[in-house]
This record gives structure tokens, C-alpha cells and sequence, in this order.
């Protein structure tokens, strides 16, 4: 007779134990896959936000010492680095003058990233912009 409770004579691993395994490794690289999506945008929100505030920064320098605002050509030279110009995405944040202010315009936010940033911006500006409702779409901003 086989006594099957020896497990002296066992080799291996049960195919249980190989889907057990798998399962759990899942289960880590959809957290994994999930948490890294979080951090990605709220990277590229912070890095959006940051240049914003330079530009704000700069602008209100340029306005405060020469009494007006200004395009980049110049600003980057003494206010603002050129890397403020440009958005997390590789684009150049388009700055228009206007007789009140100024405007800024990402071409290309993704809804998310503006979800996060939209917040933020309420406290630097009186004019709120709306975010693009799926996908990414152009988010202008004024400032008076």
C-alpha cells in the first residue's frame, strides 16, 4: 500500500503553490502599475505648478519694475529660467499680454493633471479655468 502522508519522498512544488505564486505576483505589479500612474501625475502636477508660479513670479517682478507685463523675450533673460517655459510635457507655455494682464495656455493637459492643478491655481488666480472632460485639451489661464 502507497502511504500518501510521507512526504519524506516529496520533490518539487505542487502546481497550487506555482498559482499561489503567481497570483500574489499579480496582485504586487497591479499596485505597483497603479501607485506609479499616482505618482506620475502628481509629479507633472507639481512641475506644472511650479513653473506657473515662476512665470506668475516673474511677471509680477517685470510689472513692479517696469510697469508692465512683458513677453518672454524678456523675461528669461534676468526673471525666469528658461526651463519654466516650457510644461511637463515638452511644450512652451504660450504667454499672451492683454491690456489687464496676462494669459497663459497649456496646449495639452491631461484631464487628471488639471483635476490636481485646478485647485492649486484658485489661490494664484480670480479666473478659474475648466479642465478638459476626458483625455487632454488645451487649459488657459489669466491673470488680472
Amino acid at each position: 500500500m502507497i502511504n500518501f502522508n510521507n512526504r519524506k519522498n516529496q520533490r518539487g512544488i505542487s502546481l497550487l503553490e506555482v498559482m499561489m505564486s503567481l497570483a500574489v505576483i499579480a496582485l504586487i505589479l497591479v499596485l505597483a502599475t497603479r501607485l506609479y500612474r499616482v505618482v506620475q501625475i502628481s509629479s507633472q502636477s507639481d512641475s506644472l505648478l511650479h513653473s506657473i508660479s515662476s512665470i506668475v513670479a516673474a511677471q509680477t517682478s517685470y510689472a513692479t519694475a517696469n510697469g508692465t507685463y512683458t513677453t518672454y523675450a524678456n523675461l528669461v533673460p534676468g526673471y525666469l529660467p528658461q526651463s519654466a517655459t516650457v510644461d511637463p510635457w515638452g511644450n512652451t507655455l504660450a504667454l499672451a499680454i492683454n491690456a489687464n494682464g496676462y494669459t497663459l495656455t497649456v496646449t495639452a493637459i491631461p484631464a487628471l493633471v488639471c483635476a490636481n492643478v485646478n485647485p492649486k491655481l484658485a489661490n494664484m488666480t480670480a479666473v478659474v479655468p475648466t479642465c478638459p472632460a476626458t483625455g487632454s485639451g488645451a487649459y488657459t489661464v489669466t491673470f488680472n
